[in-house]
């Protein structure tokens, strides 16, 4: 079931695809004038570089402009002694598109990334710099860009541990004892896996109420953390202790991520993503853990 990343590279085939197409017809506000003429990029800019690009300085970006038939290199394109954004802002008012002044923000990373998709296409398309160098580049820096990019991330460091100097074969014990307690306490019966492939059907719908089951694992791995953080570690035992405590916060990070299925899928598809590393991780930190303490009570 785990096939996400082929999923999400189809997934944003066919949106890049779609979008460089549908631009390219005119489709989004009608027929539209070519204004653009004598623009250029440089073919090193960024996604954010090319899609807050205001060649006029009128408030309104390069690629808007080309959506709204104005040009990028006017602030008053006819001329009318109405600059080009009131001109956008009328137009957006009557299509809802404006809300007291404001755009109508987007909300979640899948927004985001799409919206600045859309924004670095339409640039190239302008000068007709949309070539497979460009669609390239663009793909390999939203590949970064989707892979680093997290709203739930949180690494521990020394400090956040409380480490003894007792490393004594009782205090390890002790320890041991006391990090089991835990694990039984928030006894997790169902882990990511199997609710992601309770929640991603077979036609390819979600099935929200096993979605809801991370609700459940998100709190009890909190709670893991959360009491593994209060334990007294002997010092010996500290470095692997830390890492443990990490690698179930990186889980935590991608259950949140992934629990926003319904709403922000690429937020989701990186969580499934990432959780396939994470997981390892998790599996090798547990191991290092258990061998140090054997290797010290036995």
């Amino acid at each position: 079931m785990l096939q996400d990343k082929r999923f999400r590279l189809v997934a944003f085939a066919i949106l890049f695809v779609a979008l460089v197409f549908i631009y390219n017809k005119g489709w989004l506000f009608g027929k539209r004038e070519n204004n653009t003429s004598g623009l250029t990029y440089g073919t090193d800019e960024s996604l954010e570089s090319l899609a807050n690009r205001d060649t006029d300085g009128d408030g309104v970006f390069d690629w808007e402009e080309g959506l709204w038939g104005t040009d990028p290199r006017k602030k008053d394109t006819f001329g009318n002694g109405i600059g080009d954004q009131e001109e956008i802002n009328k137009i957006k008012v009557e299509q809802g598109l404006l809300v007291e002044g404001n755009s109508v923000q987007t909300s979640g990373i899948t927004d985001q990334f799409s919206q600045e998709i859309f924004a670095a296409v339409a640039t190239l398309a302008q000068t007709g710099e949309l070539d497979a160098e460009a669609v390239e580049k663009i793909s390999d820096e939203l590949a970064v860009k989707l892979y680093t990019t997290s709203q739930f991330s949180k690494t521990y460091v020394p400090a956040d541990i409380k480490v003894s100097k007792d490393n004594s074969k009782a205090a390890v014990q002790k320890f041991n004892l006391a990090l089991a307690a835990i694990y039984d306490k928030y006894n997790i019966t169902k882990g990511g896996v199997q609710i992601i492939e309770e929640a991603i059907m077979e036609n390819g719908d979600i099935d929200t109420e096993a979605l809801k089951q991370f609700d459940t694992l998100i709190v009890k791995v909190r709670g893991i953390i959360d009491e593994s953080l209060k334990l007294q570690v002997p010092s010996d035992l500290a470095i692997f202790h830390l890492n443990l405590i990490n690698a179930l916060s990186k889980c935590l990070e991608n259950f949140q991520e992934i629990r926003l299925l319904e709403t922000d899928a690429v937020t989701a598809l990186v969580g499934i993503r990432k959780y396939e590393e994470n997981s390892v991780l998790l599996d090798d930190a547990t191991l290092n853990i258990s061998v140090a303490i054997w290797n010290i009570i036995k």
